[in-house]
């Protein structure tokens, strides 16, 4: 059987044949089936790598002159901007990109969970639920899909995103590689195994952290959905519960660097032993990176469940 790596990020076809989860998936123009929510996955592929064609484009007109006239300046001066470095600063650019899409992901995470449960309420569809055989459990589980459901294209988009990026900063530096090989004797094969090795792996929690942040995100606007039935107060919690959350990555980004930092001062005379220093650190970071978010996802989850078991009490 092919793997899928792509559909790993969807809810499962079972998933639709929940009469709960299907009915509001359903009203999202992309949540009609399983087949054409995989299909739509293609599709903001594409249109990614689109807008990253596009905007190397028109950083590339904007750079026509130094790209054409490479090596000549002003009388006396002298620089040197080749199209590797043209690329460099492009992937740059990109990169940070990506990095403040994910405040925008944050707004569409929360703001797309935001009436998964007190919609039910408002529309009169509580009771209908409620006697239902579904555990409270599995009633926030249904509405966490939905949400997911609900902001999956902006979430795909950015993961796509960071995939061409991905692609680009691969060759560049085989492209760098190449050219080092050919203009004078190139690195070491270890290190340049190593590099490949711990650059795959900090790919792969690069691409995956908008997955795991869109999770955590929408947990926390099903646990707000679950306790506030009015729309001019969700929003301002929902203002609050992501500054919250802000602050919270703000801590944990900064303890970590300053426990990382400790070891930095070491001297690592050998190869192999900066490799595992490396690889220890690609491995703390994403471990972190995914606790803080399945953290939150699990308490927030909870709160939601436990607030509709109580909801009559």
């Amino acid at each position: 059987m092919m793997v899928d790596p792509l559909a790993r990020l969807l809810p499962p076809p079972a998933a639709w044949n929940d009469p709960l989860f299907r009915t509001d998936a359903r009203a999202v123009k992309w949540g009609v089936s399983w087949m054409v929510l995989r299909g739509r996955v293609f599709r903001w592929g594409v249109q990614m790598l689109l807008v990253l064609a596009v905007s190397m484009l028109l950083l590339a007109v904007f750079r026509w002159n130094d790209l054409t006239n490479a090596g000549f300046g002003p009388i006396g001066s002298y620089y040197y901007y080749t199209p590797l470095s043209f690329l460099g600063e492009f992937i740059a650019m990109a990169f940070v990109g990506s990095i403040a899409l994910n405040l925008i992901l944050d707004f569409v995470g929360i703001s797309g969970a935001l009436g998964t449960i007190s919609n039910d309420f408002n529309m009169r569809r509580s009771d209908l639920i409620r006697t239902s055989l579904l555990r409270p459990t599995q009633i926030v589980e249904a509405k966490h899909k939905v949400a997911q459901v609900r902001v999956l294209r902006m979430t795909v988009r950015s993961l796509w995103g960071r995939v061409w990026i991905v692609v680009l900063i691969a060759a560049a530096g085989l492209w760098s590689l190449l050219d080092s090989w050919f203009s004078y004797r190139g690195p070491a094969l270890f290190p340049t195994i190593a590099t490949g090795i711990i650059g795959a792996l900090t790919a792969i929690t690069y691409i995956m952290e908008p997955y795991w942040r869109m999770r955590a995100v929408t947990s926390l606007g099903v646990a707000l959905s679950a306790r506030t039935m009015h729309g001019a107060s969700a929003t301002l919690n929902a203002g609050f519960s992501l500054i919250a959350f802000w602050i919270g990555q703000i801590v944990v980004i900064s303890g970590l660097a300053f426990v990382l930092q400790l070891t930095f001062t070491f001297y690592v005379g050998e190869d192999w032993i900066a490799f595992a220093l490396l690889f220890a650190y690609w491995g703390i970071i994403t471990a972190t990176i995914y606790a803080f978010y399945a953290r939150i996802v699990r308490s927030s989850l909870y709160q939601a469940a436990h607030r509709l078991a109580t909801m009559d009490n």
